[in-house]
């Protein structure tokens, strides 16, 4: 499986809820029905081309809620934030910052991917848009998000 990263959608009273029981979190981020971003490992990759392109957008779970350190809860501001950074952002200024060679070089997550050149960057645009989109609905939404690091 790898190292895997999604985003799903919750209400502020299950994002409070969340907070305090990281076991009811995990469960809830598997329901029918729920808004989610899966990146699979393209996480790293489109981490890389952000940083590269200053966006500012952060994908990597830092605060979290959970003792194995997978879980973070975003806020209804933060995830508006987000919406709007990837809004005005098009996958081709993102896609100007990739240099397969550089990525391996630098050991970014899979490394073995993105020596693929065209295959490697029509994968990160696809799950560009889909964050994009999950994105701007949970902002739409006035949605809280749980961020899922899986490894």
């Amino acid at each position: 499986m790898g190292m895997v990263m999604s985003f799903t959608a919750v209400t502020a009273a299950e994002a409070e809820k969340a907070a305090a029981d990281p076991d009811w979190a995990r469960d809830l981020l598997w329901e029918d029905g729920r808004r989610f971003a899966y990146l699979d490992k393209a996480w790293a990759g489109l981490d890389h081309l952000f940083g590269a392109a200053g966006l500012g957008v952060r994908l990597m779970v830092e605060e979290t809620i959970d003792e194995d350190g997978t879980l973070e809860i975003r806020g209804p501001q933060e995830v508006a934030a987000t919406a709007e950074l990837l809004g005005r952002t098009p996958f081709t200024a993102l896609a100007h910052h990739f240099d397969g060679a550089a990525m391996t070089a630098a050991a970014v997550y899979p490394s073995s991917l993105w020596e693929d050149g065209d295959d490697a960057i029509a994968y990160l645009n696809g799950h560009y848009q889909g964050l994009a989109d999950f994105f701007r609905a949970a902002a739409t939404a006035k949605a809280a998000v749980i961020a899922h690091f899986s490894y």
